[in-house]
Formats: structure tokens, sequence, C-alpha cells
């Protein structure tokens, strides 16, 4: 049976993360000029709520994987993407809010939100992955990745607030989260085996019942209908052989003779 990785983020961990990715999006907001306050990162592990842009059925919008010399074939470290349409938009005029710079009723080229949308994409890609990545479009993420115990993380990424909030979510599978956070990636150890289990004080006090069999007779149907009170039946047992002690039918514990203790019968145990 092969061995299953699992991985829990504790709650420090969930914060480490998030505060890394927000260390790289505030350096983006501050070479676009968008203020540090409106950045806000939140981690949290990969369980499809039902708000959730995404889950493991529908295909997000990217999914970047790493095409370094270090990557493990068992481990790859990829991350997808997903975003609102309206994001570029919404950065454009984060960055280039329209009183300063357009006439009144002019309207912002749609180039100056892509570029700030894929710079802000670009250093968020390179600080899970790495630089060296290839990119598919609207890619299905495996549902493995949402089980409990995956390690793959759920990361929001909003700027602006109210009307103006520009949301990016990005699922980051154990490796990933791992490569951040620093540490190795989760390990699939195997079970060690069970030791030797003492039943004798489990059971001591158990109470068994048991029965002595006094033998057996084969008789035909026609008999058995005829048969009336002072018939006998002859038993299978000699009269001067052992009789069974058995702990269920059929399961002969050992055998004995009869005798008598008091007003009661008894069995002498021989074997």
């Amino acid at each position: 049976m092969d061995a299953v990785r699992i991985r829990f983020w504790s709650a420090p961990q969930l914060a480490e993360a998030a505060a890394v990715l927000r260390i790289v999006v505030v350096a983006w907001a501050d070479d676009w000029g968008v203020p540090a306050d409106a950045v806000a990162v939140d981690c949290a592990a990969a369980l499809p709520p039902a708000a959730a842009m995404r889950g493991g059925g529908e295909p997000w919008r990217e999914c970047w994987r790493s095409s370094g010399q270090e990557d493990r074939a068992d481990s790859p470290r990829q991350v997808w993407c997903d975003w609102e349409p309206t994001l570029p938009a919404a950065l454009a005029r984060m960055v280039f809010p329209s009183h300063d710079v357009l006439a009144p009723g002019a309207e912002l080229s749609s180039g100056a939100g892509d570029a700030a949308f894929e710079s802000l994409l670009g250093l968020v890609r390179e600080r899970c992955i790495g630089k060296a990545a290839t990119r598919s479009l609207l890619a299905t993420a495996d549902p493995l990745l949402f089980r409990r115990g995956s390690g793959a993380l759920r990361v929001k990424i909003g700027l602006g607030g109210g009307a103006e909030l520009a949301r990016i979510e990005c699922l980051l599978p154990e490796p990933v989260v791992a490569r951040l956070l620093g540490v190795g990636p989760a390990q699939a150890t195997p079970l060690a085996a069970l030791g030797a289990l003492a039943l004798a004080p489990l059971v001591s006090n158990t109470p068994v019942r048991l029965c002595v069999e006094a033998g057996s007779a084969s008789i035909g149907a026609g008999s058995l209908l005829s048969i009336a009170v002072g018939d006998v039946i002859r038993l299978d047992t000699p009269l001067d052989g052992p009789f069974s002690l058995t702990l269920a039918p059929g399961h002969i514990a050992c055998h004995g003779y009869i005798g008598r203790v008091d007003q009661h019968l008894a069995l002498e145990l021989t074997k």
C-alpha cells in the first residue's frame, strides 16, 4: 500500500506565508504608486468553500509550472491563478487615478492596467516557483489538492477597497508553500509495525459458556416422525468413552469423563 503525504500548516505558518507574499505585493505597490495599506493577503487551507472562485473541477485562468533543474518530478512546483475580468481595469484606476492624469470624460488605455497586472502576477509567480516557468491556460487543478491534509493553500490578494477592490486568487500546492516557508516538503513516512498485544489481561474477566456433548445419532425422517415417549435413541459415544467439551457448536476445546460433584454433574478433563 502506498504511503500518502499529509501536511497541515499551523496558524503561525499560515500567517508567515501571507507575510512573505505581502512583502512581494507591497514591493510591487511601491513601484506602481499604490498605497501599501491598500494591500491585503490572506492564506487558508485549500478547502473549496462555496464562495471560492474555482475548485478542483473548474479550470483556472492560468497555471504556471516550474521548469527549473531543481524541480522534482514527484513534487512539481505549480501555482494556479484566477481573477475577475475587471481586474486590469481596476488596477489601472489605482495606478493612474483619472483626476490626476486624464481630462474629464477621458478613459485609460487597457494597456495601462494590463502592464501593472502582468508585473504583479510575475512577481508572485517568481516568488512561488522561480523564474523558469511554463504557462498553460484554463488549467484544471487536481481535486486531491482540496482534500484535508493536502498541504495546499488558497491565497487571496486584495488591492484597494470598497467598490474598487481588486482580487487575485491563487492555489499553491504543498511543495510551493514549503518553499515559501523555507521548510522541506512533506515526506511519505510508512507506519511502523504494531507491537504484540497482550490479550490475556483484556479477556481474563470475560465469561465463556461451556457445553458438554453427550453424543449424536442419525435416524431417518420417518423414524423421527414416529418416535414417542419411552423410545430409546442410541448415541455414537461409547459408554466408557470421553465426552467433548465445546466452546461453540463444532469447536471442541477438550475431552473428559462424566462424574459428580455434590449434587451436580461434572466433567474430569483428560485431554
